[in-house]
């Protein structure tokens, strides 16, 4: 078993807190910063729990080369919050990843209420003139057509 793995084990077993990760980071253990966010991240699941967590991973993860896990992590902090800042005094890398995935988000865009939907209308509409349609053709059933064409000139 690999030490990387074997880090995140005993870590698991052992309440991880923010500040221990932050502290690890801190005093310059790099890479034990980084095996401490793994296994906190991998434990905790509610925004809650980490919103702080990834507002430190881009450092940390930045810090020991692992750019994708920094990008992934402030993808999900932005679309927790598309309007979130980062900390002051974070580095221009790290402010640069939160622009980039900001601009690759977009806007929030507003919830469409369901009257709005184009999808209801159309059902709607197709509702409405199946029962005309319908309606029609049982009105004029009973008539019977003309048997003459009329005159033919030729």
């Amino acid at each position: 078993m690999s030490a990387y793995w074997l880090a995140i084990i005993v870590a698991a077993s052992q309440q991880i807190s923010v500040e221990d990760i932050r502290s690890a980071y801190q005093q310059a253990k790099l890479p034990e910063a980084a095996r401490l966010l793994d296994s906190y991240l991998a434990h905790n699941s509610l925004p809650e729990q980490r919103r702080e967590a990834l507002l430190l991973a881009p450092s940390v993860y930045l810090s020991v080369d692992r750019g994708e896990d920094a990008r992934a992590a402030v993808r999900e902090l932005v679309n927790l919050d598309p309007t979130l800042q980062p900390p002051a005094g974070t580095s221009p890398r790290v402010r640069t990843l939160f622009d980039e995935e900001r601009l690759s988000v977009g806007p929030p865009t507003k919830a469409t209420r369901w009257y709005n939907r184009p999808w209801l209308w159309t059902g709607v509409g197709g509702v409405i003139l199946a029962g005309v349609g319908t309606w029609l053709l049982l009105e004029n059933r009973n008539e019977a057509p003309d048997g003459d064409l009329g005159p033919i000139a030729f």
